[in-house]
């Protein structure tokens, strides 16, 4: 990986100089907090604030820059931590405590130092919508709000070799692949000193070998992670395999083919939409701006909620990111294989390359999957499937997908206006090499996830994390860059 990745998403919100600030202060306060051992709370600012609300438990922090307050609001789960979220803002005229987060919703309390407790109530458009007390803990209880859960506070990171465990991956010491060790080293210590946000899981193959594995913020190795929108490559890798074993005809087949019961709009368009439309983001129809990316929904009725609409312009005419058009494929490879697409993908993907502890049941209706988000996988799954790209759709001596839907999934088929291309479902990153500016295919989720496949350095890279609040989804990426470039 040489020079400077070109550019990001423009879509997607990246961290300013002011917001990198105020996370390097939250790290620093959790470190210091936590190695004074403290049990009571001297301010606000002191040790962190505990709040439930359902499952999952949210630690609100606070921090003095320059005379002005800031909190940051981590998400703690499943024995890790989730996400972080920026305050917009903080008003603290003691006792009164207000915090208004993101798209409008407001906290309220009163903070009582002595007792520990911050007595307050969440308010959703100027009505209250429950309360929310917090109860003041010591950092030092929480390993897990620290990338290296303690273990690295007062010693470097060391390169070590990968566990073998129960699964297709054998492991090499990266010296033995040619991989420096100083820049592994470097790379992990970035993680761990918080520059690539909230990051759970780092993973490098090269040669078909496990050289690097490393864990964040209480994440481990048999953890089935949110893939986000990772779950749209593994659709189009399911499409390729129907398409392989001859129950789609081609990328050519008319979409409303598969969805013979749904009333349609009046447009004489439909006829000529078609499946390689669907796979390309081209489908050309009328979503309003949040419709596109915050619309999700699977099942019959779905599909004639989508089937039902008009177009904004011809399919093919231009790429144009839509999360709800993608769940099309569910209802598509039910009618062509008779299978649901998580069955399918168990038969034919996920149970040939020994995949261990998935999930796709998230917002599952009527048995039918969410295709553009909702799938859960191991890290070293992830890697698996990019090593299945790496080779060619050919994997341990058994062939998944054929090598032409390979190649035809992760080369250019559409331009979207934009430094990075698309594929079937897949991204194509631009890469500054010696010989000009080459693409690579990348399966790309928000917050962090990335299936990154690097065929010139017989590379695959593997990263999980928490970052869809904080505008850090591609801090990884730039840490990737500025560690691995020259090799």
């Amino acid at each position: 990986m040489t020079g400077e990745y070109v550019a990001m998403r423009n879509h997607e919100s990246h961290p300013t100089l002011a917001l990198k600030m105020v996370l390097m202060v939250m790290l620093s306060v959790i470190a210091t907090t936590a190695a004074s051992g403290k049990d009571f709370p001297s301010d606000l600012t002191d040790g962190v604030w505990r709040g439930e609300g359902g499952p999952q438990t949210f630690l609100f922090q606070f921090a003095n820059q320059g005379g002005t307050l800031t909190g940051l609001v981590h998400t703690m789960g499943d024995g890790m931590k989730m996400t972080e979220m920026l305050v917009d803002q903080v008003k603290y005229d003691p006792p009164n405590l207000t915090l208004r987060f993101p798209h409008g919703p407001l906290f309220k309390g009163q903070v009582d130092l002595e007792k520990k407790l911050i007595k307050g109530s969440i308010v959703v458009d100027g009505a209250e919508a429950g309360e929310m007390p917090l109860t003041w803990i010591d950092p030092a209880e929480v390993p897990e709000l620290t990338p290296g859960m303690g273990r690295y506070s007062d010693q470097p990171y060391t390169y070590q070799q990968p566990q073998l465990r129960d699964d297709r991956w054998q492991t090499a010491h990266a010296s033995a692949t040619g991989l420096p060790i100083d820049k592994l080293e470097a790379l992990v210590g970035d993680i761990l000193d918080g520059e690539a946000g909230v990051l759970h899981a780092l993973l490098i193959a090269q040669g078909g070998q496990l050289v690097l594995e490393e864990y964040f913020h209480g994440c481990h190795p048999d953890y089935p992670h949110g893939q986000l929108s990772v779950t749209k490559s593994v659709a189009s890798l399911l499409t390729g395999i129907a398409i392989d074993r001859g129950e789609i005809a081609n990328v050519s087949v008319p979409l409303i083919e598969f969805f013979p019961d749904c009333p349609r709009s009046g447009s004489s368009v439909w006829p000529q939409a078609t499946l390689e439309h669907l796979l390309t983001m081209s489908l050309g129809l009328d979503w309003a701006e949040g419709q596109m990316h915050n619309l999700h929904g699977t099942g019959s009725d779905f599909f004639c909620q989508v089937l039902g609409r008009g177009f904004h312009h011809q399919p093919g005419d231009r790429w144009n990111y839509v999360n709800a058009d993608v769940n099309l494929l569910a209802g598509v490879l039910k009618k062509a294989t008779g299978m649901q697409a998580d069955k399918y993908a168990e038969k034919h993907l996920f149970q040939p390359l020994g995949f261990q502890n998935w999930n796709w049941d998230h917002m599952m209706q009527e048995g039918y999957p969410l295709m553009d988000g909702s799938l859960r996988l191991r890290a070293r799954d992830m890697l698996t499937l990019g090593q299945l790209i790496l080779a060619g759709g050919e994997l341990d001596g058994k062939r998944i997908v054929s090598r032409e839907w390979v190649a035809a999934s992760t080369s250019s088929q559409i331009e979207t206006g934009e430094p990075e291309g698309y594929g079937y479902l897949w991204w194509l990153f631009p890469v500054p090499t010696p010989q000009g500016v080459g693409h690579v295919p990348v399966a790309n989720g928000w917050g962090s996830q990335f299936i990154i496949v690097l065929p010139e350095m017989d590379l695959v890279v593997v990263t999980m994390g928490g970052n869809q609040d904080n505008g850090k989804h591609m801090a990884v990426i730039r840490l990737l860059v500025r560690h691995l470039k020259g090799l």
